[in-house]
């Protein structure tokens, strides 16, 4: 379809032509449906404040592209970011983890074969959201209680049992323990592991674990130094399972 540009139809951008291109000529060899959650969460203090984590959205737009030009049925479900996908098949914008829970449950009726976690969801949110906005001149002081949020990655149950997540850290002193206890623990069949320093818009490096077919020992980690490569093994982890 052409884009619409002062009230005129242009030709689409020659990027988001040949991923469409590469979709319609590989999607009827690929069954594969594939839900991506990417972006940050909310929690709101009062209508307008809220305190929320960071997320540029690059890596899980790159992801996002690097599925649907391969073919996959693309599910994006989006908090806030800077960067959003070009091309996908079906996009849910929500800003709680409330409403991110509801979408990725609720897209393509609940129905996908893989999912790729990669939002930055809040693990504490406020107690309450106060009605309007609070005046400052009103406060010196102002104290939020914050409680523990669960984690939406534990409901996402993909048919193919292909789920992916991602952790970020300021450190790990034992990275493998900490990924063999993740991926049990939420049933992941790959995992991404970042540092802080180690991750911006621009730069990514990252360490990736992957579930044995026992699922008694992890395989050997791959290292990865950008977001390109990163979304890269991210696909072919997806397409190279039989089971779907």
């Amino acid at each position: 379809e052409p884009k619409k540009e002062d009230g005129k139809s242009k030709f689409p951008e020659p990027s988001v032509l040949a991923d469409k291109v590469s979709y319609q000529l590989r999607h009827q060899n690929s069954s594969k449906k594939v839900l991506v959650t990417m972006g940050s969460t909310k929690g709101y203090l009062d209508d307008i404040r809220y305190v929320s984590n960071y997320s540029s959205g690059k890596l899980g737009s790159l992801v996002s592209e690097e599925l649907y030009r391969h073919g996959c049925k693309t599910l994006v479900v989006s908090g806030s970011a800077k960067v959003y996908p070009q091309v996908y098949n079906d996009f849910k914008y929500c800003e709680t983890n409330a409403e991110m829970e509801d979408a990725a449950l609720s897209i393509n009726g609940g129905h996908y074969d893989a999912a790729v976690c990669a939002a930055s969801v809040l693990d504490f949110e406020p107690t309450k959201k106060i009605e309007g906005k609070i005046k400052s001149i009103d406060h010196e002081f102002l104290r939020f209680d914050m409680k523990r949020v669960h984690k939406i990655i534990k409901n996402i149950k993909p048919r193919a049992n292909i789920k992916i997540g991602f952790k970020l850290d300021s450190d790990f002193t034992d990275m493998k323990r900490c990924a063999h206890e993740y991926m049990n623990e939420y049933q992941l069949s790959m995992m991404v592991f970042n540092k802080m320093n180690d991750v911006s818009i621009s730069k990514h490096k990252a360490t990736i674990y992957y579930q044995s077919q026992t699922q008694e020992d992890l395989l050997e980690p791959k290292l990865s130094h950008n977001k390109r490569d990163i979304a890269n093994l991210i696909t072919q982890h997806i397409l190279s399972h039989k089971n779907i």
